[in-house]
């Protein structure tokens, strides 16, 4: 619609726009926005997708590579106009909730389950790393399973156990740190990647809400929050590329500082750029594809177990990507991402896409709408799950598939147990009232 405008503008646009909806929310005392994956979503489509990329021109080396092309193109423009939409759902949501204020009723938090959690967090961390690094081990049944919901399952726990802290005293919050450090330390040893990444990040979002803090503790927040995700890239790189690290003595690679700068710049904007430039090529190639009501239940084989389907097909398609839409000649170390809204081009075209953000959205919206109270169960189990929900870069089918089965097969349990556990304490069958006068 508005191709002739420069980018540059909704670049900025879309910026202040966010920022205008914190402000908005924090002046009302409102911190819905912490946790919520329509927000947060949309930030992370804006800002690594397409701001950063306008800074990097202005401030930074430009590599001479193809996928630098993505920047200014109709595909950016697209992955703002995602943005603002799933800003425009949070919105919504926002006025709804002020509207009518959810109020979470005051909870019998069991001790024992905090503590029960914390010595599972040890034990599953402890079991998953063997199981990455035993070959032994690795072969056992329940390695595979174990890896796959581990993760989930701590997001779980670990953000229950920060609700818990606020009812409880010192020692028990120096004990979720801890439980916390081993935590994410585990899944930086089994090379999780971004995912314990995510979690410490929605872990301290979910804290900051909890806390009610003002604008300016949001503001130092934010900031912190940054800080860490840019020594995150850095201990990354250290567990994946020894030789591309800070701590590389090699005089070829550069300084510490430069080589600093140089995956902070990589991982932050060209990474994204990258995927970028796939999507744009999926456009290129898809955007008039014809639009079949056969062909948009395709992220539904996600759903369905492979023990009921034992020829189910791979929802990793990333090696596949690389040669289709990304230009790569070999595939044999490589795999790359379309975003979000690849998929649904590809099997629709303009409206199949059209078709599954409205869905996302509106499901989004209503996961939102669930986690007014921030001290609620609803709450705790949304916020473990932002990891997977906020994640941009990555299938329409995976994302929806891992949604659904982290939730379902790594935190129902948990939250079911967590549910009862907070009731038993109001039940007391052998307490009578005393009998009337």
């Amino acid at each position: 619609m508005f191709q002739g405008l420069a980018i540059e503008l909704f670049r900025w646009s879309a910026l202040a726009l966010l920022a205008a909806q914190v402000w908005v929310e924090a002046r009302a005392g409102r911190t819905l926005y912490l946790t919520s994956p329509l927000f947060l979503l949309s930030a992370i489509a804006a800002i690594p997708f397409s701001f950063l990329q306008g800074m990097a021109l202005s401030y930074f080396d430009v590599p001479d590579y193809d996928f630098v092309s993505y920047i200014g193109t109709g595909a950016e423009r697209l992955v703002i106009a995602f943005s603002m939409a799933g800003l425009l759902g949070h919105g919504i949501v926002s006025c709804r909730a002020s509207v009518a204020a959810a109020k979470g009723r005051s909870q019998q938090q069991s001790r024992l389950l905090g503590y029960a959690f914390m010595a599972l967090i040890v034990t599953i961390t402890a079991l998953n790393v063997a199981a990455f690094h035993m070959p032994t081990l690795r072969a056992m049944p329940f390695a595979r399973p174990l890896h796959f919901l581990a993760p989930p399952a701590q997001a779980f726990m670990l953000l229950f156990l920060i609700r818990q802290g606020f009812q409880r005293g010192l020692g028990f919050n120096a004990a979720v740190v801890l439980a916390m450090a081993i935590s994410i330390s585990g899944m930086f040893a089994v090379l999780e990647g971004k995912i314990p990444v995510f979690i410490l990040a929605a872990s301290f979002l979910y804290w900051l809400r909890m806390t009610k803090a003002s604008r300016v503790k949001m503001l130092s927040g934010g900031v912190l929050l940054v800080m860490f995700v840019i020594g995150a890239l850095q201990i990354m790189q250290v567990l994946r590329v020894p030789s591309q690290s800070v701590f590389t003595n090699n005089p070829a690679v550069g300084s510490a500082a430069e080589v600093f700068q140089r995956i902070v710049v990589w991982k932050g904007v060209w990474r994204q750029t990258d995927t970028g430039y796939c999507l744009k090529n999926v456009i290129e190639a898809h955007q008039d594809e014809n639009f079949l009501l056969s062909k948009q239940l395709f992220w539904l084989q996600g759903l369905v177990p492979r023990a009921l389907w034992p020829g189910k097909p791979s929802l990793s398609l990333g090696a596949d990507y690389s040669t289709r839409y990304c230009g790569r000649r070999s595939v044999s170390n490589h795999s790359s991402s379309i975003t979000l809204l690849g998929q649904p081009i590809i099997h629709g075209g303009r409206i199949g896409l059209a078709v599954h953000v409205g869905l996302l959205i509106a499901a989004l919206g209503w996961l939102t709408s669930l986690s007014r109270a921030p001290e609620s169960l609803p709450s705790v189990a949304l916020a473990a799950l932002l990891p997977w929900l906020i994640d941009f870069d990555q299938d329409f089918a995976m994302y929806v598939a891992n949604a659904v089965k982290f939730f379902t097969l790594g935190m129902a349990p948990l939250a079911i147990a967590a549910a009862l556990a907070e009731r038993l304490p109001a039940i007391r069958p052998w307490h009578r009232p005393p009998p009337d006068d």
